[in-house]
């Protein structure tokens, strides 16, 4: 190929680099911005969809608080249940005064009207068996029991016992307290703590709203209550029946348990065949926060540690029918109401912002496209240009370089050809750029004289050496060793150790973090250190007692690149001096 050809040819390749290299920068750059735009888009996004729904679960969240610490409170529960608990004391109170009023007109002596009226209250029952009546004398200080059907075995006991100690802040005796009430205004309420009937069975005892009420004919003193487990029961089904119905565009609020294995779900107002249910289906099995998981067990993890985040999963979109459809990317916040272990969550399906990305970067790569194509044409008409310049020039330059372009391919070819010299005299450029060429061959030739001996002196010694001689770069992985180090420790040659660590060489665990406490010593301090004793075993199963010398390595501006080892192994008879 002619030199006039090279040139264009140069000049060509050059132009198209040069083409190709500001393309590809400019393609870069574009990309790089669409990329950061795409990502402060998605961030953008992201944070506005994730700070909604905190505060959507958070209202919620006060919602369903508020609603429980009232349904436990006196006021609430007195007008919610208390016309319900008077009603009953009436149709008791009734009962009674018929059977006084029977005992009056002698039909049938006061003792046996007031066990057939006993007998009569005992077997009232309602609320699904869980309400009843029971009975107390006036007695003071302390009342005896009458009737009670749950606990019979108080019947006719002095109810002074430490177990009644329950009634308001105070622990006050519930029944004393329940006779000073009705005795200064003949009926009232008392809150206090009673165990929970569970049908013939009584479970621990629960908070408990009770009424009572004097029928002073007969001395007694009659109540009834309702339990506030069930009072907030029912407050909190009117609650998740409001949840239920809250929709904000497609989006809904489920809550769901917080027990384990697997959490139960409370509320789920697009699947309620979900209600009740313990949330192991296959299909509750997901890559939540990119691990597979199932995803109700996620909410529960999640809110046990930090009480509330945000998990990123997929799942069935609804239709606009409201039907479940096909499954896609969701962020939702989850938040644990304590007081209940309810898990509050709800989420938003983000695909529309993986769209809204979509179109972003279409629109990008058409402006790249775009870019791409106008690049190349000017750099066509610029090659075009520079070819027919470099063809006037290469004329007046062919001959002189002929010369300097074939020893310069000598000596690319071969550095033998190093002690070669152009020798062209010329005071023109190309004759100077021939002198300064061969100048320039001498200094190569001595730098590469240089070089070589002092190669050949170093592997030498390194060779001679009687010692294992290793060295690693900073993250303690082998660069290089010497060929008693390769013999000793089982290696076909010294470079088979370069990308090695101390793992990959047989040694035990307990060997090699020794040997790793002494690399991060010396790596850290910067110091050297010598003569540590280490016991290793060499490439046939031997043990060898050795003194190991760690020394930084630095390169020409001080800083540190590795270090250097020694193993000196510790001849047997000098061990015990050693020792």
């Amino acid at each position: 190929m002619t030199l006039k050809l090279k040139l264009q040819l140069a000049i060509s390749v050059a132009v198209l680099v040069t083409a190709v290299v500001v393309a590809g920068y400019a393609v870069g750059s574009l990309r790089s911005q669409a990329a950061a735009d795409v990502a402060r888009i998605r961030a953008e996004k992201t944070a506005q969809v994730k700070q909604d729904l905190a505060d959507k679960v958070n209202t919620v969240y006060a919602l369903i608080d508020a609603q429980y610490r009232e349904a436990a409170d006196e006021r609430y529960l007195e007008q919610k249940y208390g016309q319900r608990l008077e009603a009953i004391l009436d149709v008791a109170g009734a009962t009674l005064r018929e059977h006084l009023e029977r005992a009056r007109r002698g039909e049938v002596p006061v003792a046996r009207a007031q066990a057939e009226a006993l007998a009569t209250l005992r077997a009232m029952r309602f609320d699904g068996g869980k309400g009843y009546l029971w009975i107390n004398t006036v007695g003071r200080p302390y009342p005896t029991m009458l009737m009670h059907p749950l606990v019979p075995r108080l019947e006719g006991t002095v109810l002074d016992a430490p177990e009644f100690d329950c009634a308001g802040d105070a622990n006050r005796n519930l029944f004393q307290l329940a006779v000073e009430l009705t005795a200064a205004r003949g009926e009232g309420f008392i809150r206090y703590s009673w165990p929970e009937p569970d049908g013939n069975a009584l479970l621990p005892q629960m908070p408990k709203f009770s009424y009572v009420r004097l029928f002073k004919e007969w001395g007694w003193v009659v109540g009834t209550g309702i339990y506030v487990d069930e009072a907030v029961r029912e407050k909190l089904a009117e609650i998740t029946s409001g949840i239920r119905k809250i929709r904000y565009g497609s989006e809904y609020f489920w809550i769901s348990t917080a027990e384990s294995p697997v959490p139960r779900m409370v509320m789920h107002p697009i699947r309620p065949e979900l209600d009740g249910q313990r949330m192991d289906a296959k299909e509750f099995e997901l890559v939540v926060n990119g691990r597979a998981q199932n995803l109700f067990s996620a909410f529960r993890d999640l809110s046990s540690k930090d009480g509330e985040g945000f998990v990123e999963y997929t799942w069935p979109k609804p239709t606009a029918a409201g039907a479940p459809g096909p499954a896609a990317p969701k962020v939702s916040f989850v938040k644990r109401y304590r007081p209940l272990d309810w898990i509050i969550g709800t989420g938003r399906y983000v695909d529309d912002i993986e769209v809204a990305i979509a179109e972003k970067t279409a629109a990008a790569e058409e402006q790249v496209g775009a870019l791409v194509r106008r690049i190349m044409l000017a750099s066509l008409v610029v090659v075009v240009l520079a070819v027919a310049g470099v063809s006037f020039l290469a004329a007046t330059l062919t001959k002189p370089l002929a010369k300097l372009v074939g020893l310069s391919r000598d000596i690319a070819e071969d550095e033998k050809h190093l002690s070669r010299r152009i020798g062209l005299r010329s005071r023109d450029e190309i004759g100077q750029l021939a002198t300064e060429f061969d100048h320039m061959a001498e200094r190569v030739e001595a730098s590469f004289r240089n070089v070589r001996e002092q190669r050949e002196l170093l592997l030498s010694v390194l060779s001679n050496v009687p010692h294992s001689i290793y060295w690693k770069d900073r993250r303690s992985v082998y660069l290089g060793c010497n060929d008693r180090f390769a013999q000793r420790f089982g290696l076909p040659s010294t470079e088979a150790i370069v990308g090695k660590t101390d793992a990959q060489l047989g040694w035990s665990d307990e060997q090699r973090a020794r040997l790793a406490a002494g690399d991060r010593r010396v790596m850290d301090e910067g110091a050297p250190l010598l003569d540590e004793r280490e016991h290793l075993r060499d490439a046939s199963g031997r043990d060898i007692d050795c003194l190991a010398s760690r020394v930084p390595l630095r390169d020409q501006a001080g800083n540190l690149i590795g270090m250097l080892g020694v193993f000196v192994a510790i001849p047997p008879d000098d061990r015990a001096l050693s020792a």
